[in-house]
């Protein structure tokens, strides 16, 4: 295992496959590493690179009441506050339901909140809500930052294509501006983690924190085990998109 890196390779998993009270240790692991990039931790220092959010605790009675498919009294006051400042886009802090939904009433959030991948965030003790500025995001790039440094950046939803942008271009301002993201998240979190951008109105946002897992989600690039050392030890970052279904990179 990479002690600077949480990600595991296929032969840690095995070693790892351990049964504890319906869990495997690998499963704690990776729970207890993700925790440390739930949105509490980041958005109050990124405030001014994301969209607008409103965060706030909830209790397990009102967990026990979305389990049964209903809103407590207390939640039902914050989410309508939300929604009445224009909040509109809702998910837990550590989980979203992935369906980019715009949520109108709380009806919506009922429904959203209810979601399996939310109901699986409060399971592992996640206790906030995340309520955003809804925002359309036109295309997103994940960006894996090792030890304080970009090392990659991935393309991984474009609904524009454009095919005469300037990928160079491209790569360069994003690692401007995950430079200004690490230099603020350095005496935060872990020096290890992706940070997904989201380019909004024209211009790049920070769209969320996650563990390095989640570089997983996105790496095309073989297998981990083959390219971890070059990814880790490369000193500009590696970016891969794509155009008319044919993958390029430039490093």
């Amino acid at each position: 295992m990479d002690k600077y890196n949480p990600i595991q390779s296929e032969k840690d998993i095995e070693l790892l496959e351990f049964k504890v009270k319906n869990m495997t240790i690998y499963d704690k692991i990776k729970r207890t590493q993700a925790a440390q990039y739930w949105a509490e931790k980041w958005y109050y220092i990124l405030d001014d690179m994301t969209p607008e959010s409103y965060i706030f605790e909830i209790t397990d009675e009102d967990i026990e009441c979305l389990m049964k498919g209903e809103l407590s009294e207390s939640l039902e006051i914050n989410l309508q506050k939300g929604l009445d400042n224009g909040y509109h886009f809702i998910r837990s802090t550590a989980k979203s339901s992935h369906s980019r939904k715009k949520v109108m009433n709380l009806t919506d959030c009922l429904e959203e909140l209810t979601n399996a991948c939310l109901i699986m965030s409060y399971k592992y003790m996640c206790r906030h809500i995340f309520m955003r500025k809804y925002v359309n995001i036109n295309q997103e790039y994940r960006c894996y930052v090792y030890k304080g440094k970009l090392r990659y950046i991935e393309e991984y939803y474009n609904q524009k294509v454009d095919e005469n942008i300037d990928h160079h271009n491209v790569k360069k301002s994003i690692e401007l501006y995950v430079d200004q993201v690490t230099n603020k998240l350095k005496f935060v979190i872990i020096d290890d983690y992706t940070v997904d951008l989201g380019i909004v109105d024209d211009k790049l946002m920070v769209i969320e924190i996650n563990t390095p897992l989640y570089l997983l989600a996105g790496l095309i690039l073989s297998k981990y085990d083959d390219t971890s050392d070059k990814i880790h030890n490369i000193e500009k970052p590696m970016f891969k998109y794509q155009v008319n279904k044919e993958i390029y990179y430039i490093e």
